[in-house]
């Protein structure tokens, strides 16, 4: 689900994480703390994200990485719009 979120007086289009990315990081076998430094994400961001209380960029490179560490490929990670 895409949403224009205001940052700042900008607008941008947020979107939630899929319930396949998130399944595949909650069965991972390294810690949301490891995924989160390897993304170059804090762990406060990663849970937010993973907990849908914050939405990302579609092209946040750290999401994407984040699909490639847990299995997951660059178009399934983001919710359909």
């Amino acid at each position: 689900m895409a949403a224009k979120i205001a940052r700042g007086g900008r607008t941008f289009q947020g979107c939630y994480l899929s319930a396949h990315l998130v399944t595949a990081v909650r069965q991972s076998p390294l810690t949301d703390t490891e995924l989160a430094a390897q993304i170059g994400a804090s762990v406060y961001t990663l849970q937010a994200w993973l907990r849908a209380y914050t939405r990302t960029r579609r092209d946040d490179p750290r999401v994407v990485r984040l699909g490639a560490l847990v299995g997951v490929p660059a178009h399934a990670c983001y919710e359909a719009d």
